[in-house]
């Protein structure tokens, strides 16, 4: 999986010049930088939501793919569990998606996802991701609103259910990709 001296510009403004990024299977990779600077841009060139204007990308397309994505993107009449079984793996149970909220510190009840919380979303949207079962998981600022509790047990959820998946994570805070094992960094 791979990017080769891909440059991209968004509304006439340059975001990526020449990057390149080749990931290993099963490693943990962070992507850091300020507000702006294209760490977003990245996984979703990786998504195939964008064309580069120029460079290679390449290994992504048909792979399992789990995302949370900056913004939840739930599905905002339905409840958590609807929201999660949608996207899960073939033959997730319902009792399975219960432990996992049970993991994050979530009991979000038949409550329609647009009258929960900010923290409880986003651990909606991690479960989510993860119960998709990846190949590829793409995390963009995972723990966007949680308190210190549930960043702890959210962290702890994604490192027991990765399974090996290849994991790319924008984070602005070197710690949150330290407690999900990251082993490489790049600075955009």
């Amino acid at each position: 999986m791979k990017l080769e001296k891909v440059s991209l510009a968004l509304g006439g403004r340059p975001v990526l010049e020449n990057f390149s990024l080749a990931l290993e299977p099963g490693s943990v990779t962070c992507l850091m930088g300020r507000s702006g600077c294209g760490k977003t841009t990245v996984l979703n060139l990786m998504l195939g939501f964008l064309t580069p204007d120029a460079g290679e990308i390449s290994g992504f397309r048909g792979l399992p793919t789990g995302v949370v994505f900056q913004e939840d993107r739930l599905i905002e009449h339905m409840n958590a569990w609807d929201n999660v079984l949608l996207a899960a793996a073939k033959g997730v149970t319902r009792k399975e998606v219960d432990r996992a909220f049970a993991q994050v510190l979530l009991d979000p009840g038949p409550t329609p996802a647009r009258r929960l919380s900010g923290g409880q979303r986003r651990r909606v949207a991690v479960v989510r991701a993860l119960l998709a079962r990846p190949r590829l998981l793409l995390l963009d600022e995972p723990f966007k609103g949680l308190d210190p509790d549930s960043l702890a047990h959210t962290a702890a959820f994604i490192r027991q259910h990765r399974q090996g998946a290849t994991t790319v994570l924008c984070a602005h805070e070197r710690e949150e990709a330290l407690l999900l094992g990251a082993e490489r960094f790049v600075a955009l």
